[in-house]
């Protein structure tokens, strides 16, 4: 099974949003806490862990939003010629739907919110780990065996934390600003999920889908 249906989804997408809403309150207000937090994070990282500058700059560009498009692109290029086409068209609709979502939201975010980089505050590569790990999570892990599938997401998990922690290093996005990207990329993965159940099954008669597995 790929997503299941879950009561306490509708709750998590509310609570997430008003935290996020919170953030963004504090952001438009120029909250100091939010500042000192940001910036005693990144000093900590500073001062406790070293990356190699080419281990930086290869990280970097594995995490880059256009590099995860293109394992998104071959995810689907794996997949579509299987019985999974359903799961993995949706895969690329979160992803990329969720690209210009963000985009356009810190449009938003740029008009209203001064002295901030706003365009730092969500964070593309953040979000486009997050939308990776987890399609890989919905579409690939019930696919494979479950010792490999916990490896997998071990190594994903690693790659995620270290690519935030570089990110980071570089002051291209703070503490508050990483959690801020990872609660909109649940939101926006819990509101593709719930999409997926309740319109994605009127699909399998489509001659596109057919013979493939909804769930």
């Amino acid at each position: 099974m790929y997503i299941v249906k879950s009561r306490e989804r509708l709750i998590n997408i509310g609570l997430a949003t008003v935290l996020l809403l919170i953030l963004v309150w504090l952001l438009c207000h120029k909250s100091a806490t939010i500042v000192l937090l940001n910036e005693v994070c990144r000093q900590i990282i500073l001062k406790f862990i070293e990356i190699p500058h080419v281990l930086g700059i290869l990280i970097g560009v594995l995490s880059a939003p256009l590099t995860c498009s293109l394992y998104i692109i071959g995810l689907w290029f794996v997949l579509w010629g299987k019985k999974h086409k359903m799961i993995v068209a949706w895969v690329l609709m979160m992803f990329f739907i969720g690209q210009i979502g963000l985009k356009i939201i810190s449009l938003m975010l740029h008009l209203i919110i001064h002295g901030h980089a706003a365009f730092a505050f969500l964070n593309g590569t953040v979000f486009s780990i997050i939308l990776l790990v987890y399609a890989v999570y919905v579409a690939v892990i019930p696919l494979i065996r479950r010792s490999t599938g916990w490896i997998l997401m071990l190594v994903l998990f690693c790659f995620a934390m270290l690519t935030i922690v570089i990110v980071m290093q570089k002051a291209q996005v703070g503490l508050m600003d990483t959690i801020a990207t990872l609660m909109l990329g649940y939101i926006w993965v819990q509101i593709s999920e719930a999409a997926y159940l309740r319109w994605f099954i009127n699909w399998q008669d489509r001659r596109i889908f057919r013979h493939s597995d909804f769930n």
